[in-house]
């Protein structure tokens, strides 16, 4: 009868211990497994030098409260040979990680038509949005930080000096609330050509698509209703930037 009694006590034992949280340097653990080193901890202050496995499974390392399935507040080292300098940790398709060589993003490319349309300088004024154009140049773009670049070749078929601004918009319509960008070209010689060469950073938080407009404009009198063509060399491209 004594054995059977010695039987049931160690397996109530055993199933206390189960149930029972486990402490190393600290008298009141906040987990089922937590070692405080300085035997500091009091609630979750002081916790910087814990690790401890709460009763949910996770796992803190320099906390006591962790809020995922491994928490780590602290420096982090992972030594598995492909370490190197500048390489960054990366994810296969079945979760495992390795040190990798940074990929860049390639270059995205815009959208021009054969040819862009004609600019003009309208009654000259800048602010009146019937004198934009929108040249048809566009591109789209994913979230993230990227600066766009734009070149093209127009020609100056009157006898004024005049230039273009080329405004950058969310919209192919010209609206100021939607203007991102602004680059004004030199000024065109008379009967001339004029070359641009336009870049705009943009930091998209979704999808979007960015329109180049124009509007041809100058001082010193310069005569309304002008047109400035289109002669060649358009495009419009972006590079991610980090």
């Amino acid at each position: 009868m004594k054995f059977y009694y010695f039987i049931i006590l160690i397996l109530l034992v055993n199933v206390f211990a189960l149930k029972s949280q486990v402490g190393i340097n600290s008298q009141s653990p906040l987990g089922i497994f937590h070692v405080d080193p300085k035997g500091d901890t009091s609630g979750t202050t002081n916790g910087s030098d814990d690790f401890i496995i709460s009763s949910d499974g996770r796992v803190g390392i320099g906390t006591v409260s962790p809020t995922a399935r491994l928490d780590v507040v602290g420096n982090l080292r992972i030594a598995d040979g492909t370490e190197y300098d500048r390489y960054v940790l990366t994810s296969d398709d079945n979760g495992v990680g390795s040190w990798k060589r940074q990929t860049y993003t390639s270059r995205v490319i815009g959208t021009v038509p054969a040819s862009l349309s004609s600019i003009r300088s309208g009654d000259n004024n800048i602010v009146n949005a019937s004198n934009w154009t929108y040249t048809g140049a566009r591109i789209t773009l994913p979230a993230g930080s990227w600066m766009i670049y734009f070149y093209c070749v127009y020609n100056n078929n009157s006898s004024s000096n005049y230039t273009v601004w080329w405004d950058l918009c969310t919209t192919s319509s010209w609206v100021p609330a939607n203007r991102v960008g602004r680059v004004l070209s030199y000024f065109a010689p008379t009967t001339g050509l004029s070359p641009t060469y336009a870049s705009y950073p943009v930091s998209p938080t979704t999808a979007t698509t960015y329109y180049i407009i124009g509007f041809a404009g100058g001082g010193g009198g310069l005569a309304a209703n002008l047109t400035f063509t289109y002669n060649s060399g358009a495009r419009i491209w972006a590079i991610p930037v980090f």
